[in-house]
């Protein structure tokens, strides 16, 4: 083979691997980590929230939500989820409060019924007679205050019956933004992290797109190699 062509195939088989050492060290390191995810919980373990924020947009991070006793409900593509969990189908949470050791969720025309556990007890809409311009709910004593358009009503979840509520009311529990790291803790585990910067899915399409150029890098490298070792000169 002439001599010219084959420094062209050194020059590419040198650049090549600098350019591929730092990913094939990476590829190596996250590789010999999922190896050992049972041992290490990398499942049970979730990633830093700053980390955690690479995966979302600032439109996506900022959710409404509302917080009661501490515990801040709010929806995700149309699911209710408390502590990061999925508990039930809920388009907006538009507020809550806890009645008789229940937490009650107010989604849009429905009430959501869940015990001490999270776990959903019962629906009821406005087919059991829940008025259909409710804004707002709030305990008071064994039943729940709604707030109308045409004025407050006092509701018995047990009985299901609507009474006018003449007083005025201002313990309501309104929407707020959920803040950014109560929203991205706990969401992603190492493992799936790891899983991401190996694959580069981590990057979005570029990080994938990069993943895929490193790869037919490394086919370059094997055949740059394979002509280098027939010709050693």
């Amino acid at each position: 083979m002439k001599d010219k062509p084959l420094r062209t195939f050194r020059k590419v088989h040198k650049y090549l691997g600098v350019f591929l050492a730092l990913f094939l060290v990476m590829l190596a390191f996250t590789g010999i980590l999922l190896n050992h995810t049972d041992s290490l919980d990398l499942s049970k373990r979730s990633i830093p929230t700053w980390l955690a924020a690479g995966y979302f947009s600032s439109a996506q991070a900022e959710v409404e939500g509302v917080e009661v006793q501490g515990q801040f409900f709010y929806a995700l593509d149309g699911d209710l989820i408390i502590d990061h969990q999925r508990r039930a189908k809920c388009d907006n949470v538009v507020s809550a409060s806890v009645l008789k050791q229940q937490w009650v969720i107010l989604c849009p025309s429905e009430l959501l019924l869940l015990n001490d556990k999270y776990e959903l007890v019962e629906r009821i809409g406005t087919a059991l007679g829940l008025p259909q311009d409710v804004s707002a709910i709030a305990s008071m004593g064994d039943q729940l205050v709604l707030k109308q358009s045409q004025g407050n009503s006092l509701f018995n979840l047990d009985t299901l019956e609507v009474k006018a509520y003449p007083s005025e009311f201002d313990g309501w529990s309104n929407p707020s933004t959920v803040p950014s790291d109560l929203l991205l803790s706990g969401v992603v585990s190492w493992q799936q992290f790891l899983l991401d910067i190996h694959s580069g899915a981590f990057g979005g399409l570029m990080g994938k797109l990069l993943a895929d150029l490193v790869a037919i890098f490394i086919v370059g490298m094997a055949i740059s190699g394979i002509i280098m070792w027939r010709n050693p000169r």
